[in-house]
């Protein structure tokens, strides 16, 4: 596989995941069973849902928000957090903040401070998220190959929204990740051990950065948002769960789900997408539809594990028929924008 296919494959897997998981997103799995059987198709929600105007294969802002980082990325290739505050800023002009139904806490707290005048490095200091996440696909794309040179990137990524040590950690390891994947000779294995390495040494770094942004004084207003497990220990954790779960597929995921979670925090997604990655033994659409069926999060969790195993596998291991019907659905192309990303790689 070329560069070029594997960076689509990482930008499918976003935009697949998070639409296969739009219409699941915060239902029990008995919910999910109920109403869809299993899905692995598109589907519309349940006509309670808040995103019930949506057709289906529509996106959120999983998928938006990684197309304004990716935009931000191809369009100043030294860009800072204050250029991201912009990009967001811009995706939201029209967005209702009063509303958490097209975004999640941690980004609607800090686009309310930043449409204010705040400073990008002190907005995201309640951000224990996984929102950093979900959107730094187009990071670890830009150091294909590198997984240890995406840190600064990340750091500014994640600053405007998520200033946390968990959520750093936990936007490093998916962009650790997907650099890995990137590579030509990539293994799952491979790809597990440069998520750990991010996980790990995006906490160092967080906490370097946060002294600074907060002169050593976290101020007592987010420090609730500042006092985390550790992601590294949870993420073992998770290996641990899977290696001894036992069952098909989807039984040992519900294990994985109880035992880890599958909400919006960041200690429950990146361990729970660990352990999905591993029962789906690598595969991208297996990963994607084990997550939207998880129950919780489901469009976070399928859009990070879509991301990780395309990039590994490519874009010809998610089916081209729903990549079809989502760039119908949503208006948008994703081989432009991965052929941008090569090119910042290459040059």
């Amino acid at each position: 596989m070329s560069l070029y296919e594997k960076v689509l494959g990482c930008l499918y897997g976003v935009g697949v995941g998070d639409a296969l998981g739009m219409p699941t997103e915060f239902l029990t799995p008995e919910q999910i069973k109920a109403l869809y059987g299993e899905v692995r198709t598109f589907h519309k929600t349940p006509e309670w849902h808040p995103l019930r105007d949506l057709p289906a294969g529509s996106m959120t802002d999983d998928t938006e928000q990684t197309l304004v980082v990716a935009q931000v990325i191809i369009e100043k290739p030294n860009f800072k957090a204050p250029d991201i505050a912009q990009g967001l800023l811009k995706w939201a002009e029209h967005l209702d903040l009063s509303s958490l139904d097209h975004m999640g806490p941690s980004t609607n707290y800090a686009l309310r401070r930043l449409r204010e005048g705040a400073d990008p490095y002190q907005t995201g200091l309640r951000g224990n998220t996984n929102g950093a996440a979900m959107r730094i696909a187009p990071v670890g794309c830009i150091h294909a190959g590198k997984p240890e040179d995406v840190l600064d990137d990340v750091i500014e990524t994640c600053a405007p929204t998520h200033l946390t040590d968990v959520a750093i950690a936990g936007a490093a390891a998916v962009a650790c990740g997907i650099a890995e994947a990137l590579k030509p000779d990539a293994t799952l294995e491979g790809v597990l051990d440069a998520m750990f390495l991010g996980a790990e040494e995006g906490t160092h770094r967080a906490k370097e950065v946060i002294a600074l942004a907060t002169e050593g004084r976290v101020p007592w207003q987010v420090m609730a948002a500042q006092i985390n497990p550790s992601l590294v220990d949870r993420m073992h954790w998770a290996l641990d769960v899977v290696t001894k779960a036992k069952g098909s597929p989807a039984e040992r995921r519900d294990v994985l789900a109880r035992a880890v979670g599958t909400g919006a925090f960041m200690i429950e997604t990146i361990p729970f997408v660990v352990g999905v990655l591993i029962i789906a033994e690598g595969d991208p659409f297996e990963a994607i539809v084990l997550s939207a069926n998880a129950g919780g999060d489901t469009d976070s969790l399928a859009a990070i594990s879509g991301a990780i195993a395309g990039a590994l596998r490519g874009a010809a291991a998610i089916p081209a028929q729903l990549v079809q019907q989502f760039e119908q659905v949503n208006g948008v192309s994703f081989a432009p924008i991965a052929a941008a990303l090569v090119e910042r790689v290459k040059s």
